[in-house]
C-alpha cells in the first residue's frame, strides 16, 4: 500500500450544529446535557441514591425544568419522598408513575415536541420585539414582523422557561424485565426515545441490576455515561469492558474500575 498526498483538495465548512439546549447551565465538572446514562449495580448497591444525588446537582444548576420517574417502588421510599419535596421547593416538579404505559409515553413525547416548538416561537417573537424596540419607525419592519407584533398585541413575549431552552430528565428504576420498557427487538416507544432523546431535550437515567439481559444491546451502544458499581464476577466485568472497547481499551477500563471501587471503599 502506498500513501499518496492529495493536492488541491479542500473540505468545505459546514454550519455549526450546536444544540439549542447547550444554553442551559450544568454543574461544574459534570457531564454535559443531554446524556443517556446507565447506572448499573446489584441490589442495595446505591443506584437510586447515586441517581438522586446527581439529579440534585443538576437541579441546583437549573439544568432541568421537570423530572419524570418510572418506578414501582419509589413512592414507598423515604429518601425519594424527601427528594421530591426538596426538588419542588427549588421549582423542579417530579412526576412519578408506578407503572409504564406506552400510549401515555408517546403522548409525553408529543408534549416535549410541542413545548420545544412553543419556545422556539417565543424566541422568534422576542427577536422581533427587540428589533421593534430599537427601530425608529415601523417602516423598518417587514410585514411578517408587523403581523407577529400584532399577534403579540405589541407586548413583550413571555415564557415559563425562564432558565433557557426547555430541558427535562427522564428516569427508569426497577423496570428491568418489563418488555414494554426494555423491548428485546428495540421496536418499542422507549427504544426509539433512547436513541432520539437529545432531539427532545431530555437526559435519560436507566437504573439496572444487570447489563446483558437488561438493557438491549442496540441501546447499550448508544449509552454516553456509565456508572458502574462493584462487581465480583470477572466475566461480567469483562463483558462490559468489551462492549466499551470502542471508547477505551478493555484492560484500561478494568483497571480504572478496580481503582475506583477501592478508592470509594477506602476513601
Amino acid at each position: 500500500m502506498k500513501l499518496v498526498k492529495l493536492k488541491n483538495f479542500d473540505i468545505p465548512d459546514v454550519p455549526s450544529n450546536t444544540p439549542e439546549y447547550t444554553e442551559r447551565r450544568t454543574p461544574p465538572n459534570m457531564p454535559r446535557l443531554h446524556m443517556l446514562s446507565a447506572i448499573v449495580g446489584s441490589r442495595n448497591s446505591g443506584k437510586t441514591t447515586t441517581a438522586l444525588r446527581m439529579l440534585k446537582m443538576y437541579i441546583k444548576a437549573k439544568s432541568y425544568d421537570k423530572i419524570f420517574w418510572w418506578s414501582p417502588t419509589a413512592n414507598r421510599e423515604a429518601k425519594f419522598k424527601a427528594f421530591v419535596k426538596e426538588s419542588e421547593k427549588m421549582g423542579v416538579p417530579i412526576e412519578v408513575k408506578d407503572t409504564f404505559n406506552e400510549a401515555e409515553f408517546i403522548q409525553l413525547q408529543d408534549w416535549f415536541r410541542s413545548e420545544i416548538d412553543e419556545y422556539r416561537h417565543y424566541k422568534k417573537q422576542l427577536a422581533v420585539w427587540n428589533k421593534f424596540k430599537k427601530c425608529k419607525s415601523t417602516d423598518e419592519l417587514s410585514l411578517e414582523e408587523l403581523t407577529m407584533l400584532e399577534e403579540m398585541e405589541w407586548e413583550k413575549p413571555e415564557t415559563e422557561y425562564k432558565n433557557g431552552f426547555p430541558s427535562w430528565a427522564v428516569c427508569w428504576d426497577d423496570s428491568i424485565g418489563q418488555k414494554s420498557v426494555f423491548s428485546p427487538t428495540c421496536k418499542g416507544a422507549t427504544s426509539q426515545f433512547w436513541i432520539l432523546h437529545r432531539h427532545l431535550s431530555c437526559s435519560v437515567f436507566i437504573l439496572s441490576q444487570i447489563v446483558a439481559n437488561g438493557i438491549p444491546r442496540q441501546i447499550r451502544g448508544n449509552i454516553s455515561l456509565w456508572i458502574l458499581f462493584s462487581c465480583k464476577s470477572e466475566k461480567l466485568k469483562k463483558d462490559v469492558a468489551d462492549e466499551l472497547a470502542f471508547k477505551v481499551p478493555p484492560e484500561t477500563l478494568l483497571d480504572m474500575w478496580d481503582i475506583a471501587i477501592v478508592s470509594i471503599v477506602t476513601g
